[in-house]
């Protein structure tokens, strides 16, 4: 699905801006030594009327550029509409489940959608460029006690070269500087941020009701895809050129399996204390039981002091040759606070038998 987006475009004539700067409110910074002014821009919040979701809507009159060979960027007058908000929000009032796809079809309607707003005729689909783009998939999960527990079982490991922070068991997120990586339990966030309310404004009670009953079992995964991806892209963030293959399978699968590193093997992966000694005996019949050891470790004390008792190249034979054999030190039958066992294989990515595909109607625009 796709989510929070930044869109920006220069193809507009100053006409068209001067029409759109009227309905805007300009804010300027100024040196006070000087009285020159450094910015001059141009914002504000407007509210979809079919679901009250808000898009900020900026017009900037001037941009940092930097040529090669330069040391720094300097500024230099060039105007650009940059429109801010969540497509899903903005299409059905919340962002629970059944969000877009297909960005190609959900950029080009936000766009009609500014163009109602503003009244003033927008560039065409390969005269915008993206930004930044949330891009997210939702698993259903069961209740919200498994997906708090998935959560829990996460903090048990160790994510090399990966900032991660936890709130609780509500949540993570994981900073990076070209893809933030976000998975929380979205019914509590639902409802922390008054969604049931501002969705029966929107819709009926019944539907209301039903998005809120259905948020309280759902994980939410999320990447938040920055600048530089696009920039450096084939496409440069083309708004008519950017596919839901490369947004879903080469970045959001791509970056929760290198994040996670789920084990992909033939054979079925095991947790519990009985069948992970049964497993390494019939894999390494004769150094089994020193790996059951490491096992037991992993399963009690977790992956970050096991990792202080060891040297590195240790953990990375002693992983290595788990892993083969597809054994998991999460979601065992030795940690109570792990997640149920029925999540066992699980992992957030394209292929899981969790995921909603779901995918609610909206208007499809002729291209």
């Amino acid at each position: 699905m796709l989510d929070t987006i930044v869109l920006t475009t220069e193809y507009l004539t100053e006409s068209q801006y001067q029409l759109i700067q009227n309905q805007l409110q300009a804010r300027s910074g100024v040196e006070p030594s000087t009285g020159e002014v450094k910015y001059l821009r141009y914002v504000q919040s407007l509210a979809v009327p079919s679901t009250g979701a808000i898009l900020r809507l900026t017009v900037d009159t001037s941009k940092w550029v930097k040529m090669p060979g330069e040391r720094a960027p300097y500024r230099v007058a060039s105007k650009t509409l940059r429109v801010e908000g969540s497509i899903h929000k903005a299409m059905h009032g919340h962002n629970v489940y059944g969000g877009p796809v297909d960005p190609q079809e959900a950029i080009l309607w936000l766009v009609n959608e500014v163009y109602c707003l503003l009244g003033v005729e927008m560039p065409t689909l390969e005269h915008w460029f993206v930004r930044r783009l949330d891009v997210a998939e939702c698993f259903d999960l069961g209740c919200l006690e498994n997906v708090r527990g998935w959560i829990r079982a996460k903090s048990l490991v160790v994510y090399p070269r990966r900032e991660v922070h936890f709130w609780g068991d509500m949540g993570f997120a994981v900073s990076g500087t070209t893809t933030d990586l976000r998975a929380y339990a979205k019914g509590p966030q639902f409802h922390k941020e008054g969604g049931y309310q501002s969705l029966l404004k929107c819709s009926s009670p019944e539907h209301a009701f039903e998005v809120s009953r259905r948020a309280d079992s759902i994980l939410r995964c999320e990447v938040e895809v920055k600048s530089p991806v696009f920039e450096k892209a084939e496409h440069k963030g083309r708004a008519d050129m950017i596919t839901k293959e490369w947004l879903h399978e080469e970045l959001y699968d791509r970056e929760w399996r290198k994040f996670l590193r789920p084990i992909d093997s033939d054979s079925r992966m095991v947790h519990t204390a009985v069948e992970v000694a049964n497993r390494l005996l019939h894999t390494y019949p004769d150094g089994w039981l020193s790996l059951y050891m490491v096992w037991c470790i992993l399963a009690v004390r977790g992956e970050g002091w096991y990792r202080t008792q060891v040297g590195a190249s240790t953990w990375r034979h002693n992983r290595a040759k788990l892993e083969k054999a597809a054994v998991s030190w999460e979601s065992t039958n030795v940690l109570t606070i792990d997640s149920p066992t029925s999540l066992q294989n699980f992992a957030p990515v394209l292929g899981a038998i969790e995921r909603i595909t779901e995918v609610l109607p909206y208007q499809r625009l002729a291209s």
